[in-house]
C-alpha cells in the first residue's frame, strides 16, 4: 500500500494535542512553520510561506483580523482566539489559534509564535475528496484508532458502526452516509440504532451527547484512511 503523492501523510497515531505552528517577526513576516500548518493554509511547502506575509497567503481574506492579533502579542498579550475562512474548496474552516510573544529584548518584542488547532469544518460539498481532504485534517486533532481499539474501548463496536457514528457526528444523513460508505439505507438505520443500544441511550438521550461524553469526537477510525485517503499497488 502507498500513499497519495499530493498529500505527505503517514498512516499513525497522531497525537490529540498535535498543532500547526508558526513563528512571525515583529514585522509579521513568517520566519517559519511546520508542515502541517503550511497544509492548513493549502500551502505545498514551506518555501510557500516562509519569507510572506498572511496577506500573500491563501487565507488572505483573514489578514486583517490575523494582523489585529498578532499586533496584541507584539504588545506583550497572550493570544486566545476562534477565527474561520473559507478555503479554497469553499469548505469553512473553524479553528483556535494562540499567539504569544518571543525573543522579547530591550527595545521590544522580536516575534512570535502561533499554534492552529482545527475545531471543525463544514463541508461545501459531500465527495471522497472532500471526505479525504477532512481526514488529513481531522488527524492532526484527533487519535486514529483501528477497529480492534474501538471496539475495545467504544461498547464493541464493529468496524462499519465505528465509520457511521464518525460520519453521524460530522452531521451527514443516513442517505450520505450510505453513499460514501457503498452500503443501503436501510442497513445504515439499523446500524445506528445498534449503536445507541450498544451506548445504552435513554430514549431522551441524544446519541451527539452521549459520543461526545465518552470523547468519540476526538477519534478517527483507522479504517477509513484506507478507503479514502491511501490507494492500492
Amino acid at each position: 500500500m502507498k500513499h497519495t503523492s499530493e498529500e505527505e501523510f503517514k498512516l499513525s497515531r497522531f497525537k490529540p494535542a498535535y498543532h500547526c505552528t508558526f513563528i512571525k517577526d515583529s514585522d509579521l513576516i513568517y520566519l517559519n512553520c511546520n508542515k502541517e500548518f503550511a497544509q492548513f493554509i493549502g500551502c505545498k511547502n514551506l518555501n510557500d510561506i516562509i519569507g510572506k506575509t498572511d496577506d500573500d497567503l491563501p487565507w488572505k481574506s483573514l489578514a486583517d483580523e490575523l494582523i489585529f492579533e498578532d499586533k496584541k502579542a507584539l504588545r506583550g498579550e497572550s493570544v486566545k482566539t476562534v477565527l474561520r475562512y473559507t478555503d479554497f474548496d469553499n469548505d469553512v474552516i473553524t479553528f483556535y489559534m494562540t499567539i504569544d510573544p518571543m525573543d522579547a529584548t530591550n527595545t521590544g518584542i522580536e516575534s512570535i509564535i502561533g499554534t492552529v488547532r482545527v475545531i471543525g469544518t463544514k463541508l461545501y460539498q459531500i465527495n471522497e475528496q472532500s471526505i479525504k481532504k477532512k481526514l488529513i485534517m481531522s488527524s492532526h486533532m484527533s487519535t486514529v484508532l483501528d477497529n480492534n481499539e474501538i471496539s475495545e474501548i467504544y461498547f464493541g463496536f464493529d468496524e462499519l458502526q465505528g465509520e457511521i457514528l464518525y460520519f453521524h457526528l460530522m452531521g451527514l444523513s443516513t442517505h450520505v452516509i450510505a453513499k460514501l460508505l457503498k452500503h443501503q439505507e436501510i442497513t445504515i438505520k439499523n446500524n445506528i440504532d445498534s449503536i445507541k443500544q450498544k451506548m445504552e441511550c435513554h430514549p431522551t438521550e441524544d446519541i451527539f451527547m452521549k459520543a461526545l461524553r465518552y470523547s468519540y469526537h476526538k477519534i478517527t477510525p483507522l479504517s477509513l484512511f484506507y478507503k479514502f485517503v491511501t490507494i492500492k499497488v
